[in-house]
Order: C-alpha cells, then structure tokens, then sequence
C-alpha cells in the first residue's frame, strides 16, 4: 500500500523523467550498435545512415513544432526524438513493437494490441506532426535485404495507411521519402 501511494505522489517510477530517461537508452542503443558490440551481434555496417537526410527532418520538426508538442516517427529512427527534444505521442515508439521483425512473410502482420495503444495515446495526445522515415536508410538493412522492401513500409500495412488517411493529413515531403503528416483536428 506504501509503494503505490509513493508511486502516486511522484508519479510512478520515473515520475517527470520519462522522456529523459528514454532518451539517454535510445542513444546509448544506437551507440552500442554503431560501435559494433558483440551484445548486439556486431551490427556495424546494417544500421545505414543518412546525414544530410537526418539533418533534413530535424530541422522541419524543430520549424513546425514546439517544445511542448508531442511528434510520432514511424520507421527505425527514435533518435529524432533525443536530437528535436521533441516528446513521442504514444507508448509505442517504434513501429517495431507493432509490425516487428515479419519473419520470411512479405508482408507485415500488424499486432492489433499495440496498435489499440498507439490509436488511444494519440487520442489522448495527438501528435503535431507524424513523421514517416520508412523509405529512407534509417531502417536496418538486413531486414531490407531479406524483405525486398522498405521495413515498416506504411503501404504495406493497410490498417495504418487507412488510420493516417482518417486522422491525419499529408502536409509535406522530404525528396519524396520522408512524409509529414499533420493531425486533422489543431
């Protein structure tokens, strides 16, 4: 009963660090990756980048949003939340957890559950702005190359291109990659 009333006054276990604290992980994940730690199998040289792209969409957040604005990334690159200091709208911050590795399909099967949370978090705190980066070199290239495809790829997955059409519309481009989408209803 102690626990919970503390966890209730400072607002769970990390109470107004959250943000902070996931952030300093996803960089410390990336740094260990690029590195090429044995942890991570050696990925150095599948984690492909794109700087001036990077810088790109950077500096278009940073001009359409605000501090306080919460922003979604869809595709492998939550470091664009640590660089923009700019909230994710939901739980889910990596499609990953929705779509995940699909294995040897071609297509990618959406777990409904996470993709419930995700629909609730950004009813609760809709995002500025969705940022798709699914077409360029911020995904894994292994899985590209097994797939054949963008992974994560939004025409792919017929029920998040449906939720994005309804909720959402298409505001810009970035050399007809990345795509920035903004909520319907600010």
């Amino acid at each position: 009963m102690g626990d919970r009333n503390l966890q209730a006054k400072t607002g769970g276990l990390f109470g107004k660090h959250k943000f902070n604290i996931m952030a300093i992980l996803c960089l410390v994940i990336l740094i260990i990756m690029e590195t090429g730690s044995t942890l991570f199998g050696g990925l150095r040289g599948t984690v492909t980048f794109d700087p001036p792209m990077f810088r790109k969409v950077s500096e278009l957040i940073l001009e359409k949003t605000s501090e306080q604005d919460r922003i979604y990334i869809w595709g492998y690159s939550p470091d664009l939340y640590l660089y923009t200091q700019r909230r994710a709208a939901s739980r889910v911050v990596v499609p990953q957890a929705m779509v995940g590795d699909y294995g040897e399909n071609e297509t990618p099967v959406l777990n409904r559950s996470q993709f419930e949370i995700l629909k609730a978090d950004f009813e609760k705190h809709p995002p500025k702005l969705f940022i798709d980066v699914s077409k360029v070199s911020f995904s894994l290239a292994e899985l590209k190359k097994k797939h054949k495809t963008d992974v994560y790829n939004i025409d792919l997955i017929p029920q998040i291109k449906d939720y994005l059409s309804h909720k959402f519309e298409l505001i810009g481009k970035i050399d007809n990659a990345v795509a920035f989408y903004q909520w319907k209803d600010q």
